[in-house]
Formats: C-alpha cells, sequence, structure tokens
C-alpha cells in the first residue's frame, strides 16, 4: 500500500514520515538505511509491470506535455510512476512523503484547473496512492519554518524564478489550489487526511474525507493508525 504525503515546505511532511516507522511504515525516500533505499528501488525494478508500465508512461507523457520535458526528466516522472504502481502492489505500507499531489511538472497548465483531466493522467501513468494525507498552514508559518530550519533564501529564489514577489506569495496561491487535490482524491475514490494547522502551529483539526461505502476495512485500520500516528508525533 502506498500512502503519500502532501502539503507546503515546513509542513511536517518528512519528520512525521519518519517518526511513523514506529507504526510499522516504511519511508520510501527518507529511509534510514542507505541499504533499505537501494533494496526498495531494485525490487519496484523487478517487478513484472514495472518495466512495461515505465515504457507506457514515458511516451504517453511526452505526448502530455507537449514535449516541453527533457528525456531524462520524462524518464525520472515515468519511473516515478511505475515505481507508484510497484508500491501499492507491496504488502507493506509505504509512506512517501513527495509524490505526484504535490502537482509538480508532470501537470501539463493547460488542465491544471482540471481535477478530472489530473485523475486521468494519475490514472494513465499508476501514480495515484491509495492514501493521502494533505496538510495546510499558514503560508506565514510555512516562511517561518523555512527561516528556521535555513533554506529560506533557497525558496525564495525559486519562488521569483516562477514568478512571486516572494515565498508567502507563493505559499498563498499553492493553498489556494487545495481544493484541486482534494476534489482530485475524490475522482481517484482515494482517501484524503486532511490535516489543518493553525497559526501558532498545533494542530487544528484532523478531518477524513473518505466515501465509507466503498472503503476497504484495511484502509480504515491505516487511516486511523495515521491519524493517532499524526497526533501523537506533531510538535508544533
Amino acid at each position: 500500500m502506498l500512502i503519500e504525503f502532501s502539503g507546503p515546505p515546513g509542513s511536517g511532511k518528512t519528520s512525521i514520515a519518519v517518526l511513523l516507522r514506529d507504526r510499522g511504515f516504511v519511508t520510501v525516500r527518507t529511509e534510514g538505511d542507505p541499504v533499505k533505499k537501494i533494496w526498495l528501488v531494485i525490487s519496484c525494478f523487478l517487478s513484472a509491470q514495472f518495466l512495461p508500465t515505465f515504457i507506457v508512461n514515458y511516451f504517453f507523457l511526452k505526448h502530455q506535455l507537449c514535449g516541453e520535458k527533457k528525456a531524462p526528466r520524462l524518464a525520472l516522472l515515468a519511473f516515478f510512476g511505475a515505481m507508484s504502481k510497484s508500491l501499492r502492489d507491496k504488502s507493506k505500507y509505504y509512506v512517501r512523503d513527495q509524490g505526484f499531489l504535490q502537482l509538480g511538472d508532470w501537470v501539463n497548465p493547460k488542465i491544471s484547473e482540471s481535477p478530472e483531466d489530473l485523475a486521468s493522467v494519475l490514472r494513465h501513468i499508476s501514480g495515484q496512492p491509495d492514501i493521502v494525507v494533505l496538510f495546510s498552514l499558514p503560508p506565514s508559518l510555512s516562511v517561518e519554518r523555512l527561516a528556521i530550519r535555513g533554506d529560506l533564501s533557497i525558496w525564495q529564489e525559486w519562488s521569483i524564478k516562477r514568478g512571486f514577489a516572494s515565498v508567502e506569495e507563493r505559499m498563498e496561491f499553492q493553498r489556494s489550489k487545495e481544493w484541486i487535490k482534494i476534489e482530485l482524491c475524490r475522482r481517484l475514490s482515494v482517501p484524503c487526511v486532511l490535516v489543518k494547522i493553525d497559526k501558532q502551529g498545533n494542530i487544528a483539526s484532523i478531518i477524513e474525507i473518505t466515501n465509507n461505502d466503498s472503503i476497504s476495512n484495511e484502509k480504515k485500520r491505516v487511516l486511523n493508525e495515521l491519524t493517532l500516528g499524526i497526533k501523537e508525533s506533531w510538535k508544533g
């Protein structure tokens, strides 16, 4: 099973993903042992459907993005989709703290406001997770946390390159698009946990957005474990 965390920088995605290891979850991007990380990639690559999925993904994305991405980046996105499928098929519970729900450069600007079209692309490249945890926090808090961890200047530079006046303006823009992520989950029939953080850095609410009629008992159990784990791990 694949659980994906999505949210702005400084929202605690990586820190909480690491702390969830104590509850039996496996972190995809930040697994402590380098050998485990390498073996995870190899095991996905060796799965029967990986290579066919990768090839289909590559040519689909090449067409979808109208040649705007160079071959290495297309290959990476195609690989990411194929790996998502492999992780969903495994028996362990994998947590990825950055993925397609960040709405990154796999998104054609022409469909960026259309959850229906975005869902169609994710289905084609097998990029949808089994569960999404969406972190929402005030842009000013995100900026404050970036300053504390020391990479605010980097994010400022990236924000300006993307046409924003500041990091906070970029974070405000991203926050205005949260509805797209929630609607995207609904169209993919993927359960979503919305974690709302207040200006003081405390959890204001945790809301499960699911269709209880179609969700499996296993996913219900995992959603409960995630909710409890986030509450226990949160340090504000």
